[in-house]
């Protein structure tokens, strides 16, 4: 992680904390106005509690994104370096790889792409009325 993500979820806890505390203190305010005088209209949380906490979430998902980085993975071979994501799989080109399937007209998907023929749902009910009534 780096120092401007760390300083972004620092950012964010106190912000969000404060907001927090912020609201605890203005219902603890709400409370004694109320106890004082219960036909008194309460008012809503004010807006820079919670825009406050709003910006602190923001902060937060700001330092979550800017925290990812490629991911690295140990060699299978067995070898001592560490493989980085765009050295794992090499891109390539569909319609090279599959040029001999497209010239033979062969699916290389074909167990998905061609799924077996689903059953004939009114068919089987009719069976299954015909079934009962020959058995009652």
């Amino acid at each position: 992680m780096s120092i401007l993500s760390k300083s972004f979820y620092f950012i964010a806890w106190i912000q969000i904390i404060h907001s927090g505390v912020s609201s605890y203190e203005f219902h603890q305010i709400v409370k004694h106005i109320i106890l004082e005088n219960p036909d008194a209209k309460t008012p809503g949380l004010p807006d820079d509690v919670k825009l406050e906490a709003l910006c602190g979430l923001l902060f937060f998902i700001l330092g979550t994104f800017i925290s990812q980085s490629k991911l690295k993975y140990l060699s299978i071979r067995g070898e001592e370096r560490i493989i980085e994501t765009d050295e794992y799989l090499k891109p390539i080109e569909l319609n090279k790889a599959s040029s001999t399937d497209v010239v033979i007209n062969n699916d290389p998907y074909g167990e998905i792409n061609y799924l077996p023929s689903f059953v004939d749902i009114h068919a089987k009910r009719k069976l299954f009325k015909e079934y009962l009534h020959r058995s009652l």
